[in-house]
């Protein structure tokens, strides 16, 4: 592996999905010099998301608006749910001020962030994986990654995206703390028909241990997922003949699954400390029913610019600022949570929603050591709860891709 020499820049951003690329342009802004290191190259599987309407203000402010339009995402006309009862409700988006929502493919929509940032002076990394970080005296960061070139970086700042794993933040003490041991098994399906209209509705549907979702993206395809604890993914009875009695599947193959995310609502004991913080899904993650994933990844990325900036501009209380906007944010995200599970009523005698129906409880989660996250390299279809009781105790951290992945924010 070839050798390359010292990278200083103002802030280094491990994670490149949506909350690192678009902090990077964000600091872009007030000219900071950025790195972005990404594990991957964008070329694997990222599970479909419906953006909101409210996305639009925030794409526009980081200035990539007309090069989102540009991609050709599919429109979401709204959401059409079961939920509380058998009968389908909508939930159109035709009076929303910004317009439709966004079916995207989260791979190219993650591209075109990082490549939007490259273009605006920030250095991306791609296929780049994180070897060691160590804190200096005076607080500078030394960062050695390996990719096609192993590199040595300098940093006046550290920002932690990496989604769930949250490498950074745990390596530097940092507890994850779990409200549920939710995941995702995802398919993705192609119509057979080459003349298929784009776009559509998000649809949710309850069931007796978890929840489906379905959603159709951009080139013909559609995204069917099933929502369950981990511990009950094999006791939900018949969900695989359910899958094939969804309806409208008849007009689609399958193409790739099931692919098994985690999905829980988590969040860090502490999302800053002296030089760094985490952004997106590593500072907390949402339960996608919220719908909220990559709409608040970008939300948290343009809060940690301001921060940094400011922090470097020596205001000294700009990171406990941070993370209190953090701390408020989540806490009103589980008012929501509580409130639109508690609408379903159906199974009482559910495992799945008697949890959902319960006082919010913590899982504590454990803090790995920095060695311990580079080796710990699994799939993320094995980064779920193994142990079918750690529903019912106290889980241990997850570790999944190790340093420098992402994977919502």
């Amino acid at each position: 592996m070839k050798q390359s020499g010292n990278h200083d820049v103002d802030v280094a951003i491990v994670g490149g999905g949506p909350a690192g690329a678009a902090a990077a342009l964000a600091l872009a802004r007030w000219n900071y010099s950025t790195v972005v290191i990404e594990r991957s190259r964008y070329e694997s599987i990222r599970v479909g998301e419906t953006l909101p309407p409210a996305v639009r203000p925030l794409l526009a402010g980081l200035g990539v608006w007309e090069r989102f339009l540009a991609v050709e995402h599919a429109p979401a006309f709204g959401v059409r749910s079961a939920w509380g009862r058998r009968r389908l409700r909508d939930n159109d988006f035709i009076f929303n001020p910004y317009g439709s929502g966004w079916h995207v493919d989260r791979a190219r929509f993650d591209r075109m962030l990082a490549d939007c940032a490259e273009e605006h002076g920030s250095t991306v990394y791609r296929g780049a994986r994180v070897l060691s970080v160590e804190q200096a005296a005076d607080g500078v960061w030394m960062i050695e990654i390996a990719g096609s070139v192993r590199r040595r970086l300098r940093t006046r700042f550290l920002v932690d995206a990496t989604g769930r794993t949250s490498c950074i933040a745990r390596a530097q003490g940092a507890t994850r703390v779990s409200f549920d041991c939710l995941i995702g098994i995802f398919w993705f399906f192609k119509s057979r028909a080459t003349d298929a209209r784009p776009g559509g509705v998000t649809r949710i549907e309850a069931a007796e241990e978890g929840w489906w979702y379905s959603a159709v993206l951009p080139d013909s395809r559609r995204v069917m997922a099933y929502m369950t604890d981990a511990d009950l993914r094999r006791n939900a009875v018949g969900w695989q003949q359910a899958l094939r009695r969804r309806s409208g599947l008849k007009r689609y193959v399958l193409e790739s699954g099931p692919h098994v995310r985690p999905a829980d609502t988590s969040r860090l004991d502490k999302v800053i400390d002296r030089n760094w913080l985490a952004i997106g899904d590593a500072a907390m993650a949402f339960d996608p029913l919220s719908g909220q994933g990559v709409l608040k990844a970008l939300e948290s990325a343009l809060s940690a610019a301001r921060c940094i900036h400011d922090y470097f501009g020596g205001r000294e209380s700009a990171l406990q600022d941070y993370a209190v906007g953090v701390s408020t944010d989540f806490e009103r995200y589980l008012h929501m949570r509580t409130a639109f599970y508690s609408r379903e009523q159906r199974w009482p005698r559910s495992v799945f929603w008697q949890r959902r129906h319960a006082p919010t409880r913590q899982f504590g989660a454990s803090r790995p050591s920095w060695s311990t996250l580079v080796d710990l390299e699994r799939s993320r279809e094995t980064e779920i709860y193994e142990n079918a009781s750690e529903c019912g105790a106290p889980p241990h951290a997850r570790v999944g891709d190790g340093a420098g992945t992402n994977q919502r924010g």
